[in-house]
């Protein structure tokens, strides 16, 4: 798996279990960290090694002894990670990818929206449901889409029914169905 994408499933956990944790400071400075980590992925940034590494600087800022392991391991990802080339394929093309890659983008607004909102619980659905995407985009283990789009899909939509209602859970299929149907082309 690239680097770059398991930093980005690494930081997308570290998020989703702050939230957890209901630790909003924490989960805040974890889903800027994400944030870059998503603009490194698309190579949208020409500095995408001082993005992140300023990511990590505010990152480590913070006291409390998990995230400062974390950081380590961030540390030592991002390392690695600057300027690695994803792997150039006919899979880097595909609806599935494009899916995948769209899917984590909503998810990532729709996290940020509960975020501003201090909704915690929002946050961690939201991210539960993104956080393996990224290891779904290696090349080598894109069968596992299946296991995505058969039940992560539908245990999403049932979480935010469950804690947010039906109106909730219609705003997600509204969003997202699209994308879903493209990846089971």
């Amino acid at each position: 798996m690239s680097k770059v994408l398991l930093l980005l499933q690494l930081v997308l956990v570290g998020c989703r279990d702050a939230a957890y944790r209901r630790n909003l400071p924490r989960a805040n400075v974890e889903f800027v960290l994400a944030l870059a980590v998503r603009c490194a992925l698309a190579k949208m940034v020409v500095d995408q090694a001082q993005i992140l590494r300023s990511a990590l600087e505010t990152y480590a800022t913070l006291a409390d002894d998990v995230v400062q392991s974390r950081a380590e391991t961030y540390r030592g990802l991002v390392k690695y990670a600057i300027d690695e080339p994803l792997e150039t394929s006919q899979v880097l093309s595909s609806p599935m990818f494009a899916g995948i890659v769209r899917c984590i983008d909503y998810g990532l607004a729709r996290a940020r929206n509960a975020l501003e909102k201090s909704d915690l619980q929002r946050c961690e659905i939201e991210l539960e449901h993104i956080h393996n995407l990224p290891s779904l985009l290696d090349t080598t283990i894109m069968k596992s889409q299946g296991y995505y789009l058969e039940k992560q899909v539908p245990f999403f939509l049932d979480s935010l029914e469950k804690n947010y209602g039906l109106s909730i859970r219609k705003e997600a299929i509204d969003e997202f169905e699209a994308t879903w149907k493209q990846m089971q082309s």
